[in-house]
């Protein structure tokens, strides 16, 4: 064999060498990608904000995406920061579309080749806009049914910042599952704004509400101050209240992430309201841990609950989904 046929025999051996370890040295799936942004109008940890952008981060962490993402973008920035993205070859961008909709709207309609997917209150819109939001209402119906049963001063409350249809949603199912616990229990649900729910939250104790559901940080510090116990709503709220926290409804985006970024890698991505990964069924919403309570609750009443709870999972019961402004009790 003269050097010739050695070299090119050598360069093609090193080349499939050099194959072979790329296609077995890592995941297959780290060639496929996609980019990701996250926009958001307020703190990348408020409550709300925080559930998507961890599910987001666990993604990037998991290699499914490459994920970026941006705090603090007011209304007049909006535009400038999605066609911004847009340019830099984003295949996807979530976001929080609160003060911006018809901003985030428009420039998904001018940009048709990416895909936006945003909490939001309105609706979807084709072809390239879908919309997911906190839609644990089921959890919280459940929290309710804890709550009613627990009740030993016959009154219970619910205290939010604003209104918002998931959220009315989730107090709503509060009350009802109170209700069903013991009709005789009153509810009271407030929505005290921006500043003020950490004042409501102690009036509401004040008059003998003995029990709260909330996913405020400023009530949940009320409820540990005041050792009252409380449901949390949103995420899993123990760590921040561990002596007081029963329970809570929980929204994990996971599920969510996961359906999106699979649909615009495989080139099926299209419009659409994204309510049921939000839910238990899919599991995008469930009870927390009982923790401290686990051995404090009844177990008649535990088992109960988690009947319930399968019951909801397998489709036997529906939890009613009221968006309306919930109403005195």
């Amino acid at each position: 064999m003269n050097k010739s046929t050695q070299l090119t025999t050598f360069r093609l051996g090193l080349l499939l060498c050099l194959l072979a370890f790329f296609a077995c040295g890592r995941p297959d799936r780290y060639g496929d990608r996609i980019k990701v942004a996250g926009v958001y109008p307020g703190s990348r940890d408020s409550p709300r904000t925080a559930v998507v952008h961890r599910a987001l981060e666990e993604a990037d962490r998991e290699m499914l995406i490459i994920y970026e993402s941006v705090e603090y973008v007011s209304p007049r920035e909006m535009e400038r920061v999605l066609i911004d993205y847009v340019d830099k070859g984003y295949d996807l961008i979530f976001g929080d579309d609160r003060g911006a909709e018809e901003i985030v709207r428009r420039v998904a309609r001018d940009h048709p080749e990416t895909a936006f997917c945003f909490n939001s209150r309105l609706g979807s819109v084709d072809p390239n806009f879908s919309v997911f939001s906190f839609w644990i209402y089921e959890p919280a119906y459940l929290c309710g049914r804890l709550a009613g049963t627990l009740s030993e001063s016959g009154r219970v409350a619910a205290v939010a910042a604003d209104p918002h249809p998931a959220l009315n949603a989730s107090l709503n199912a509060f009350r009802e599952g109170v209700g069903a616990a013991d009709p005789d229990v009153r509810v009271e649900i407030v929505y005290a704004g921006q500043g003020k729910v950490a004042a409501e939250t102690a009036r509401l104790i004040e008059e003998g509400a003995d029990y709260i559901f909330a996913g405020d940080p400023a009530a949940i510090a009320v409820c540990r101050e005041k050792r009252v116990p409380a449901f949390g709503h949103l995420k899993n709220w123990y760590a921040a209240a561990p002596g007081t926290m029963v329970t809570g409804a929980v929204w994990d985006m996971g599920p969510t992430v996961e359906k999106v970024v699979e649909d615009v890698k495989n080139d099926r991505y299209r419009a659409r309201d994204l309510r049921e990964w939000s839910m238990m069924a899919k599991g995008g919403a469930y009870l927390a841990p009982y923790h401290t309570f686990e051995s404090r609750l009844p177990f008649r009443l535990r088992e109960e609950i988690d009947e319930i709870r399968r019951s909801i999972l397998s489709g036997l019961y529906r939890v009613p989904a009221d968006e309306t402004l919930p109403g005195p009790d």
